[in-house]
This record gives structure tokens, sequence and C-alpha cells, in this order.
């Protein structure tokens, strides 16, 4: 077993041991990006529905623009072609992209007045 496998095996029993502790109401799943058109290698919990292989493009607007916040919040987009990557694997234009932080500022601004 290489190294990636086995962390990402303890990451999967990590995600178990959550919604064994937790229960119904969560869900928890394992990202491998390496391939990131069917990142998802491991899903337990059913709150979602999502499946093994949790293609962007189904995403919900909301869903999309939520995932660009977490991002952007974390520095992903900080790095030269990230909004383009993204938009491609969310199968959305980079302005797309663009109008979701947009949204997103104006949201964080109202909510600081």
């Amino acid at each position: 077993m290489t190294e990636r496998e086995h962390i990402l095996q303890q990451l999967q029993q990590i995600g178990d041991s959550i919604v064994a502790m937790f229960g119904r109401n969560c869900e928890t799943c394992i990202h491998d990006l390496t391939d990131l058109h069917h990142s998802l290698i491991h899903i337990n919990g059913s709150v979602t529905g999502r499946e093994i292989g949790k293609q962007p493009t189904t995403m919900t607007t909301e869903e999309k623009t939520a995932l660009v916040e977490i991002l952007e919040r974390n520095g992903a987009l900080q790095f030269k072609g990230a909004v383009e990557q993204i938009a491609l694997l969310a199968g959305v234009s980079k302005y797309t992209i663009y109008n979701y932080l947009e949204k997103i500022h104006a949201r964080q601004a109202v909510n600081h007045l």
C-alpha cells in the first residue's frame, strides 16, 4: 500500500467514525483531488444523496456559491488560474464564478452593517 492509499484509508476510517458518532443527520465525504472530475471516493451517511464519483456540474447554484465561498475563505482563489479551473470543474464560465464572488461579497457587506 502506498503512502497516499494509506492516508486515504485512514481518512475513510475517520469519516466513518464521525458518522457513527453523530448518527443519521451526518454525512462525511472523502475526496481524492488527483482526479477532480471524480474526486469523491468515499461517502458515509445519506444526508445529500450524493454518490461516489460528486459531479460538481450537478450542484445547484446555491451549492456552487457556497463552494466558491469556502474556497475563497481558505485562500484557494489566490492561485493563478484557480477561477478558471473551478469554473471548468463546476461546468460554468469564469464570469459566473466572478458573479458568485460578487454575491458573496455583497452578502458579507450587508452582514457587517
